[in-house]
């Protein structure tokens, strides 16, 4: 079992916020992050260092679309972690709920941009 780490921080381009994610596997991106990982392996989310990210409230996957064994819950340090089954394949979307510093709550990915723009797609966990 392997342990793949999540980090989580607040960044904003052309006057809109995004989710900047970087990944244990040395992968980056805005809003949109696909982690690979392995049955078995332990998955844990959390803030950066500076972060901008007051609080991570929730990940959220689709009702029947959950790779984890016993879904993700809440760890220790404001992490959230969870167990890939050891049956799970291919590509999962989820949404991670924050809240930034000296604001209210986010969703990114769930709604549309400020002049109507289409949402990125959703970051991804896909079972290698």
């Amino acid at each position: 079992m392997a342990k793949v780490t999540i980090y989580l921080s607040v960044v904003e381009r052309d006057g809109k916020r995004h989710l900047h994610m970087r990944d244990s596997n040395r992968k980056c991106k805005d809003d949109s992050l696909v982690t690979e990982v392995s049955p078995g392996d332990l998955v844990v989310w959390k803030r950066d260092k500076c972060s901008g990210i007051k609080s991570v409230n929730r990940i959220e996957f689709q009702k029947d679309k959950d790779p984890f064994s016993k879904g993700v819950s809440k760890g220790w340090c404001m992490a959230w972690k969870g167990i890939v089954s050891k049956d799970a394949k291919g590509e999962y979307p989820y949404h991670v709920a924050y809240q930034a510093c000296n604001t209210g709550e986010t969703k990114p990915n769930m709604k549309s941009g400020k002049n109507g723009d289409d949402p990125p797609p959703p970051p991804v966990i896909r079972i290698k």
